[in-house]
């Protein structure tokens, strides 16, 4: 269950992530234009706000995300070490401690608090967001985000990191996270059938021999969270890397509702067996 959170938090997150991003650009467009009046006319008009929801709305799906992979990284140490995912991630406590400080803000004293801001991950963030800010205004903007970060240093970790390719929290690549949590996903599996247990298939229904009904054929199996196919022109070029990706996906996700469905027509099929046998 919670690799499928975190899995959704992931979508979820980058998401709002992009929102924020492209309204930023729609704000550094509109100070342009108010400056050179005949950039105008250059595209479409920048209407877009980063609003303050929107940057709570990025934040409180951070908190969620942090506390679906801390139940992840739990579950995932629980295992045997020939069962953990082979996929290691380097940051885990990193993203360990950034979950502690989101629930403690108010504590300025924390262990939290304190081993981030002492970390090598920090300094290193750190050094990226200088680098940024001299480009975006020089030696003013870097002199902003020194006293920002003096005056709340966490807040490091929620500077925004300006990527067409890649979307990043607090230094850490999403993509990284999410091969982690696929890795993990098939090393549950595993476990578990080895130790006789069958895990339920994300894409079953959840009432009892729904799925042995041969009628409709076509039925819509999806989470909540997947992106839905708005025609080919309509999807920006993330969601077609998602959505390809998820095509890509389609055969494994068949191929084990297939499984799922045959052993649900074979338990069926043996308790009729059985009944008959009682009758007669």
């Amino acid at each position: 269950m919670w690799v499928e959170a975190a899995e959704m938090q992931c979508a979820r997150f980058e998401r709002l992530v992009r929102e924020n991003e492209r309204a930023r650009e729609d704000a550094d467009r509109r100070k342009d234009c108010a400056a050179h009046p005949w950039m105008r006319d250059m595209g479409d008009p920048p209407i877009l706000v980063p609003t303050v929801a929107l940057g709570w709305q990025q934040q409180a799906e951070l908190s969620f995300l942090l506390v679906a992979t801390q139940h992840v990284q739990a579950a995932e140490a629980s295992l045997p070490k020939e069962h953990r995912p082979k996929t290691v991630l380097d940051e885990a406590r990193i993203l360990f401690l950034l979950r502690d400080l989101s629930e403690h803000r108010e504590d300025a004293e924390g262990r939290a608090r304190r081993e981030l801001l002492e970390s090598q991950h920090s300094a290193m963030l750190r050094e990226i967001q200088e680098m940024l800010a001299v480009r975006r205004g020089g030696e003013h903007e870097l002199e902003a985000l020194r006293g920002k970060l003096e005056a709340y240093p966490p807040s490091l970790f929620e500077l925004p990191m300006p990527d067409d390719e890649e979307v990043w929290l607090a230094g850490i690549p999403l993509t990284r996270i999410r091969v982690w949590l696929m890795d993990a996903r098939w090393c549950f599996r595993r476990a578990l059938a080895e130790a006789g247990l069958v895990a339920p298939e994300p894409l079953a229904s959840t009432v009892a021999g729904d799925d042995i009904h041969d009628w409709p054929a076509l039925r819509l199996r999806y989470r909540a969270w997947e992106l839905e196919w708005q025609g080919e022109e309509e999807l920006s070029e993330d969601e077609q890397r998602a959505q390809e990706i998820m095509d890509e996906m389609d055969p494994v996700v068949e191929g084990l509702l297939a499984e799922h469905i045959a052993e649900q027509e074979a338990r069926a099929s043996e308790s009729r067996g059985a009944e008959n046998e009682h009758t007669h």
